[in-house]
């Protein structure tokens, strides 16, 4: 059985009563109830008998009957009950309530409905106010807050209880909850006492210079991360030959003796080769910069220190030293070594090359750097004349043609390009038939006798001029071609093979060898 209070399902629920005991008092706050029957049996039954009690509260203005104990009670504050108008007390509305209890019309709910933690603002008490820091309140519909004990405070508004004050730290202090003791404010935080409870965090590009820092302006210098130096409020990266491993520091570490980074903002140590360092390998020795953890290596006399850490021979100036066998050789024809300078023998400047191997400074790189069809003259590269050809890079004179051959253009790269001057030898067949009484003789032309003699060589004039064209043609194409840097004319030009672990300096750091570079370029 189901009883609603009202006249419908739709009535709220008063009680749903299930078996063969009797219930307790089901009270109405009207007249009328709505009960409804339900069974898990289909079957029909007559005859139902309900035994209730109607009772006449009659309670005045202010109060409502309580069937606990059989009388009328007055209405709790926030609520009200007019005698002829509601059965039961009724609800303020939300956020307002009544002065006192016992209230009869809505119209007494004049005043906010103050909460624990808040207060009213004024003599009015249409509004209300959380609790001050320092302040708590854990009752409801309170003119004022409690203050709390002597260096006391509370960590937010709107305390509800005493337990909410905690020890107020100093200001640059904060209070460690779990030990209840009072902590300096980490570097990078600060705080007021009288704003906040907990340390608060610096503007996110900037840090304070030490712990307790009490106001957001000691929040001064630049928040660095490692391979950074503070400059007041921005960062510089560590320059080369320094280093840095921490953040929030005012100045970077310097390398060792003889040490340096490979790259600004260096993080960690001048190198990467401490444990190579310190076991000593080839003969090396590491030395520790007073307590450290700066250290130096070292080498022993006649090796130097590669940028790993690791000693290697150093080898005389104008040659280097072969990794793979441990043995040294001499730098390659266009190359150089000081061994002061450098570890590696040093490609000459693209366009030059040196007159042999085993050159020891860069002014060693005085000839002109000439592929096939050309030779050297000081510093530049002359084509090779007519009647003479070239088939190697890197030489000082061209070879001439056989006798009675010549080159179509200059800058021939090879013997083939050589062909015969001799107009008999291209033509002694025509002639030797002797058409016609005709006759062949070797000068510097050939004159063809007999009735067809003229007509040949007004021909043999009309090709003379096609030639001569064609060969000035070719002549001003060699003088485009000569515009490009001269290692790269000439697709003949393959230089000899280079040590593959050879690296530079400039323009980066990867390896190279001279074929490699002037493939770069010509692309």
């Amino acid at each position: 059985m189901t009883i609603y209070d009202g006249t419908s399902t739709s009535a709220p629920l008063l009680r749903d009563l299930c078996g063969s005991s009797l219930p307790g008092d089901v009270v109405s706050s009207g007249n009328t109830m709505y009960i409804r029957f339900g069974t898990n049996n289909v079957d029909t039954y007559s005859g139902f008998r309900i035994q209730y009690t109607a009772i006449d509260a009659n309670c005045p203005n202010g109060t409502e009957y309580n069937t606990t104990s059989s009388s009328c009670q007055m209405c709790s504050r926030g609520a009200y009950r007019a005698k002829n108008v509601n059965d039961m007390c009724a609800h303020c509305p939300e956020e307002r309530t009544t002065a006192t209890s016992g209230a009869y019309t809505r119209e007494q709910c004049n005043i906010a409905d103050c909460t624990k933690g808040q207060h009213y603002k004024d003599s009015t008490k249409q509004q209300c106010s959380p609790c001050k820091r320092g302040f708590y309140q854990d009752m409801p519909w309170q003119d004022s807050c409690v203050k709390c004990p002597d260096s006391m405070t509370t960590i937010a508004t709107g305390s509800k209880s005493a337990t909410d004050c905690k020890l107020n730290c100093d200001s640059g202090w904060q209070l460690n909850e779990t030990t209840e003791q009072c902590e300096l404010c980490p570097r990078g935080f600060y705080r007021d006492k009288k704003q906040t409870f907990y340390c608060q965090m610096c503007p996110r590009h900037l840090i304070t210079p030490g712990t307790g820092a009490t106001a957001e302006s000691d929040c001064f210098q630049g928040n660095c991360t490692a391979g950074h130096m503070i400059q007041g409020k921005t960062c510089k990266a560590c320059p080369l030959g320094t280093y840095q491993d921490e953040k929030w520091q005012t100045e970077c570490k310097r390398c060792g003796d003889k040490m340096t980074t490979n790259i600004v903002t260096a993080t960690d140590s001048c190198h990467n080769g401490e444990n190579n360092c310190t076991t000593h390998v080839n003969g090396g020795t590491c030395t520790l910069v007073g307590d450290g953890p700066d250290y130096t290596c070292g080498c022993r006399e006649g090796w130097i220190l590669n940028p790993d850490a690791t000693c290697t021979r150093n080898c005389d100036s104008g040659w280097q030293l072969r990794k793979s066998t441990g043995e040294c050789v001499l730098c390659p024809r266009g190359f150089y070594r000081d061994k002061v300078q450098h570890v590696y023998c040093q490609m000459c400047p693209r366009h030059l090359i040196t007159p042999g191997r085993g050159s020891t400074v860069e002014s060693d790189c005085l000839q002109g750097n000439c592929t096939a069809g050309q030779m050297i003259e000081g510093k530049t590269c002359k084509a090779c004349p007519l009647g003479t050809y070239q088939d190697k890079k890197w030489q000082t004179k061209c070879n001439r043609c056989e006798d009675k051959k010549t080159t179509s253009k200059e800058g021939a790269t090879t013997e083939d390009d050589c062909f015969s001057t001799d107009s008999c030898d291209n033509g002694e067949n025509d002639c030797t038939p002797y058409d016609n009484g005709g006759t062949c003789t070797l000068t510097s032309l050939y004159v063809i006798g007999g009735g067809a003699g003229g007509s040949v060589l007004l021909l043999l004039g009309v090709i003379l001029v096609v030639v001569c064209f064609v060969i000035r043609r070719r002549t001003t194409d060699s003088t485009a071609e000569s515009n490009f840097p001269p290692a790269f004319q000439n697709e003949a030009y393959e230089p000899s093979a280079e040590p593959q672990d050879q690296t530079f300096d400039e323009p980066d750091y990867q390896t190279l060898n001279r074929a490699t570079m002037d493939r770069r370029h010509r692309t």
